[in-house]
C-alpha cells in the first residue's frame, strides 16, 4: 500500500486597491528582497525584473498579512498559490493574472489552466471560485505524482 504525497498548498501575500479619485490602483505582492531575502512589498524595490511573490505556509502569511495590514492600512490578504501544471510540469506563478478567472464576468464557474500563449500545454479544469478550482489544480498536481 503506497502512501498518499503531501499536497504542497502554499499562499501568495497579495494587496489590491481599485484606483478611485482619492486613491492610486495597489496590484502588489509580497517578494524575497534579491539581496537581503528580507520579505518586502515589489513595489518597494527599484528592479526592472520580474520577481515572483514569495510562497508561505497558510498560517504564517496570514500572520504577515495581517500585520501588514495593520502597519499599512492597506487590503493585504493571502491568496492560495497554484502548483504546477499537473499535466506537463510547467510551474505557474500566484502572479499569473490569466491563470484563474471566472468564465462569465464576476460570476459562474472559474476556470484555471495552463494557457498555450504563455507556452502551457493547454491544459484546464473548472471550479467554483479561485480557491476550489486552485485546490482542485493542486491536488491533481500531488496526484499526477504519485502515479509517475
Amino acid at each position: 500500500m503506497t502512501t498518499p504525497s503531501p499536497v504542497r498548498m502554499m499562499y501568495a501575500i497579495r494587496c489590491r486597491v481599485s484606483g478611485s479619485r482619492t486613491r492610486a490602483e495597489i496590484d502588489d505582492f509580497l517578494i524575497e528582497h534579491p539581496v537581503t531575502r528580507k520579505l518586502v512589498a515589489f513595489s518597494s524595490i527599484d528592479s526592472p525584473w520580474r520577481h515572483s511573490p514569495a510562497l508561505l505556509p497558510q498560517a504564517e502569511a496570514q500572520a504577515r498579512a495581517d500585520a501588514l495590514r495593520r502597519a499599512s492600512g492597506d487590503p493585504w490578504q493571502i491568496e492560495l498559490a497554484p502548483n504546477a501544471c499537473p499535466n506537463c510540469g510547467r510551474d505557474i506563478g500566484p502572479d499569473r493574472i490569466d491563470f484563474c478567472y471566472p468564465r462569465v464576468l464576476k460570476s459562474g464557474p472559474w476556470r484555471a489552466g495552463c494557457n498555450e500563449h504563455d507556452g502551457g500545454c493547454g491544459f484546464e479544469i473548472e471550479g467554483s471560485s479561485y480557491d476550489d478550482v486552485v485546490t482542485k489544480w493542486n491536488l491533481m498536481q500531488a496526484e499526477a505524482l504519485e502515479t509517475a
